[in-house]
Order: structure tokens, then sequence, then C-alpha cells
């Protein structure tokens, strides 16, 4: 029997109802500052997924063990960065209304605002973890107070002092870095602090909401952003931050700023997509929102007194409570739904794996063996 050509992100086409996380993309750029494109990175990501696997070595977890739904792209107004915001927000109350976990494709970084505005309603007391190379703490640029450059100046308006915690930061102007130092948590050039962190807001229990904007890495790893800053992480260094924030309340996260026209190798979107699975992952298993019956899975070399995640050769345990990755410094009530799946025509992909491992070694070895 023939059915519809219906793409998803990999392995992720479990029913809404079964799903405890679902995936939405947000294609919007009308903010752009430099150079546009990151309107296509949610059909991109969706799309090159089939060239990477659906297990994670880093993890052993495997998405095909988890229930999540694609419900595709939202149709977001190019015209008005407000009508945008407010389908953004809707979407996301949706998800959290019914139980589940909204993770969010962007588009440029202005789209965490809708998702944040959703939240806050559910969560007043949320905080959000923000990883960028930009402070992104304008009250305006070129007169306009709803820009990519000021999504986290409009995130303070909602939640106030002390509430956003920054990392990576390594770029803004003068006077963000002023607010900053008043009114954010900000941790410049790396994820030093990041571990202490998440486990104070773990403490206190708080909500968090995760927002990775993926020019935090280096512009050698991934130049298809529309804002590049030489300086940046590289990909073992945010994967160990990720499943570092994820060990926190997370109930909401966003991945943006992949603009896959501006990298023709691929390489960034290829990296894009594997740090989606990797943050699914991560979630999933440890997400207090998604329930799941996936078994935590044992690695041999782990060491269980300092961390209660899977060990990957060459963690250093004794100061990180997270996995390790080859590379990195390890230091461092329901109401009813309207959601849809994606339906666009796609070809069959037979791609062979090669899902990342020229982000990871310095000797150079390209593909796996």
């Amino acid at each position: 029997m023939l059915q519809p050509n219906i793409e998803t992100f990999l392995a992720c086409d479990s029913a809404y109802e079964d799903a405890t996380l679902v995936i939405f993309g947000a294609p919007f750029d009308s903010t752009t500052s430099y150079r546009p494109g990151t309107r296509f990175g949610p059909s991109a990501i969706r799309h090159e997924s089939f060239g990477i696997e659906t297990y994670s070595p880093y993890q052993d977890k495997d998405l095909e063990d988890y229930a999540i739904f694609d419900s595709g792209d939202l149709e977001l107004c190019f015209g008005s960065s407000e009508l945008a915001l407010k389908d953004i927000a809707e979407r996301a109350e949706i998800i959290l209304n019914d139980g589940k976990f909204p993770l969010m494709i962007g588009g440029e970084h202005l789209v965490t605002l809708g998702a944040v505005r959703a939240a806050l309603k559910k969560y007043p007391d949320l905080h959000v973890i923000h990883f960028d190379a930009h402070a992104d703490l304008r009250d305006e640029y070129l007169g306009v107070p709803l820009s990519h450059a000021c999504v986290l100046r409009r995130c303070h308006d909602l939640v106030g002092d002390g509430r956003i915690h920054q990392f990576c930061i390594r770029s803004g102007e003068r006077e963000e870095f002023r607010f900053a130092s008043q009114h954010t948590d900000m941790h410049k050039f790396s994820f030093d602090g990041l571990a202490e962190t998440i486990a104070d807001l773990k403490e206190q229990n708080v909500p968090i909401y995760f927002t990775i904007d993926l020019d935090c890495l280096d512009p050698g790893f991934f130049p298809g952003t529309g804002t590049p800053e030489a300086g940046g992480v590289s990909f073992p260094e945010l994967l160990n931050a990720i499943l570092t924030v994820t060990q926190g309340n997370v109930i909401a996260a966003d991945v943006n700023e992949l603009a896959p026209n501006l990298d023709q190798s691929g390489a960034s979107t290829a990296l894009a997509c594997k740090i989606t699975r990797e943050l699914m992952l991560a979630i999933c298993s440890k997400s207090p929102v998604c329930e799941t019956t996936a078994k935590e899975s044992f690695v041999p070399g782990a060491n269980a007194t300092t961390s209660n995640m899977s060990s990957v050769p060459g963690a250093n345990a004794a100061t990180s409570n997270m996995s390790s990755v080859p590379g990195a410094n390890a230091a461092t009530s329901k109401k009813s739904s309207a959601l849809g799946t994606n339906e666009v025509t796609t070809a069959d992909s037979s791609a062979t794996d090669r899902d990342g491992d020229l982000f990871l070694y310095t000797s150079f070895d390209f593909e796996e063996n």
C-alpha cells in the first residue's frame, strides 16, 4: 500500500499522542543583521539528518528508542516579527500544555523569544541558559527592538535579573557587556562555570529554557552561519556542555542560526544535525518532562561516583559531571492539538554515515575507519 511522502527528522515519526518530545521548525530570518539564510535551516537539518545514524556512541542511546514527533515547519509572516513570534508562542504553548517537550529549530535567534513567552506562562520562575557568540543584549538594533541582536534583552524584560545565564559570549557592544555585568550571569569565551551553574539550578529545581545559537562554535568548524565570530568552541566542547545542561530541569529548548546556503560543503548542516540528535537524546533520557522506558546504558570506564551519565573514553570524571567526548576539555490539563506533519517531496537517501569526525580530531582523520 502506498503512503504519503512525509519528511521528518531522522526517526522522529511517532504519533503526536505517543510522543514525549515534539520538534517544530521556525524558518524566520527577517531581522538578520548581516548574512541571511537561516530560514532554510530547519528544512536543511530535517533533510540532511538522513546522512547520520540514529545511534549516538557518545551517549550509547538511539533515537529509535524514544517517541519523538516532528510537526514540520511553521508558516511564518516574514513581514512582521510580532506575528511570527505570536505563531511560535502558540505552537510552543500547545506542546507544553499537552505535557510534552517542545524543541524548536530555527531560524534566526529572535525566534527564541516566542518560545520563551510560551514557557513563561507555564513556568513563571523560568531561567534561561544561553549559548552564543553574541550577547544579544542590545535594547534596539537600528531602531528596532525586535531583532536577533536584541533577543536576550527582550527575554530579560520578561524574566528579570539573575535568571539569564550566558556562555561562550565573545562579541557585542560595550554597553551590552555593561548591562550583563549588572543584570545577567555572563560567562565570556567558554563554558567555564557551567557545571556549577547547573548544579545550583538543579538544587533549586527551577525550570530551564535552553537556547543554543550554533555560532557559539568556532567558524572553523561551523562556517554556515550569518554572523560568524572567531574564537569559538569545538563540537566536543559543545556536546559536553549540552550533556551538562540537560542534567537540570530543562522544559523546552531550541537550536538556531544555521544558514545552510553559506556553507556549500554541507559540513555545517551535518554538524547541526548531529547536535540536534545529541540534544534530543539527552533530553529524552534526562528531562522530567519526557517520561521514557529506555534504560540507562553502562559503558565501561564510567566513574559512577562522579557521573550518572554514560562515559566516552577520554573523560576526566574528576573535573566534570558530564560525559566526555574525545578531544573535549572536560573542565570546561490537556488541550486539543492541531499539529501536523511536514508534507514535502523528498528523495530517498542512502548516504553513508559520515556524521562529524572531521570536527573532532586535530589529527585530521576525516572519516571513520
